[in-house]
């Protein structure tokens, strides 16, 4: 089954914003699935090799702890039809972390400033999406959005009350979708030289199946200054999705501009993935 299938025909930046209990957005900040134990031993592999949370100087005790205090209350709830991660008395947020499937961004900004200037505070994001966590720290969250094409209506006028979100009223939830050629957790991808860790190669033209990569995320305002984010990955091999489904995500690539099919690295190779979903 898939849980979350936000492809619309026509293809949408941003997509839409839910908030927490609607149908489309789930009912739990925290899920845990029988997938669980691959993303926990992918997790703690990364802790050996030296990738661990990223923070900033600015980042206080005091936000770092009601973070975790929440986070702990969370992924201490019962979760109905799915497998519980087993979590007991972590000792810090990166402990708490490892066993879940979640990955977490925390966001703070100054007292009395827009919420477009809050800045990631703190990184802990093992499976991301084409995009480098390492460069990520620090940066507001204008910075954080700027490869991301001025398409739809995410122009530079408009970005800035998206933001609004982090600090609004309620618990949010939005998707970003894109297709792969494998099921790798992690993507990330770094232009630094030399990179903070070698980009995914996608090879498409040898591919013999595609996934449907769904990132859940979840906005939680935890006070005015302070939000957390929660980033959690789906992916489903096309032939768990309906022939509807398979026909929207088909229609949806077609729809999708040049410069965000080129963001997402599929703009040479939309024919060969629209015959993997046919």
């Amino acid at each position: 089954m898939v849980p979350y299938f936000p492809v619309t025909p026509r293809y949408q930046v941003p997509g839409p914003v839910y908030s927490l209990g609607q149908p489309e957005a789930g009912t739990h900040c925290i899920e845990a699935d029988d997938t669980w134990p691959r993303y926990r031993a992918e997790k703690l592999a990364q802790r050996t090799q030296g990738r661990g949370p990223l923070r900033t100087a600015e980042l206080s005790a005091s936000a770092e702890r009601s973070v975790a205090t929440w986070l702990a209350a969370q992924a201490a709830e019962a979760i109905p039809g799915m497998q519980r991660a087993p979590v007991s008395g972590p000792a810090s947020l990166a402990d708490l972390l490892s066993g879940l499937q979640e990955d977490l961004v925390i966001l703070t900004r100054d007292t009395g400033t827009h919420a477009a200037s809050a800045h990631a505070a703190y990184v802990d994001v093992c499976f991301p999406s084409g995009w480098c966590p390492d460069c990520a720290v620090g940066r507001d969250f204008l910075s954080l959005h700027e490869p991301v094409p001025t398409t739809g209506q995410f122009g530079p006028i408009a970005r800035p009350q998206y933001a609004n979100a982090l600090f609004g009223e309620g618990i949010r939830v939005r998707y970003v979708w894109t297709v792969t050629p494998d099921d790798r957790l992690d993507r990330r991808s770094c232009h630094c030289e030399p990179p903070h860790a070698p980009a995914v190669v996608s090879d498409w033209a040898t591919a013999d199946r595609a996934f449907l990569r769904v990132e859940r995320q979840v906005i939680v305002p935890i006070d005015p200054r302070t939000c957390a984010f929660l980033i959690r990955i789906h992916q489903h091999p096309v032939s768990e999705l309906t022939g509807e489904q398979r026909a929207i995500v088909v229609q949806a690539l077609q729809s999708m501009p040049e410069a965000v099919a080129t963001y997402k690295g599929l703009h040479r190779s939309r024919e060969r993935i629209v015959a993997l979903l046919s």
